[in-house]
């Protein structure tokens, strides 16, 4: 019994130092046509956005463009995450 509370409490441990890693982690990606940057943290918080100034600027465009990028940095993020979590066990 002891022995699996100590597991519980050397996972938390880990748990907790992969937080504060991630939390420092930044991912930026741009979407397929450049039209927007965007940076994430680690945990998933939009950091940065950029425009484009120098290109068209529809609504319709700028919200594609914008759900790209997010989604490639997300995609992104997953991975770093995986890379992260296989290294724990």
């Amino acid at each position: 019994m002891f022995d699996q509370l100590k597991n519980v409490y050397n996972l938390r441990k880990q748990a907790a130092e992969l937080k504060q890693q991630l939390e420092q982690e930044k991912i930026t990606a741009a979407s397929d046509d450049g039209l927007v940057t965007l940076t994430l943290s680690g945990s998933q918080e939009i950091l940065d956005v950029k425009i484009d100034p120098e290109k068209s600027l529809s609504a319709p465009a700028l919200e594609t463009a914008f759900k790209n990028a997010y989604r490639k940095a997300s995609d992104e993020l997953k991975s770093l995450l995986s890379r992260k979590f296989a290294g724990m066990f």
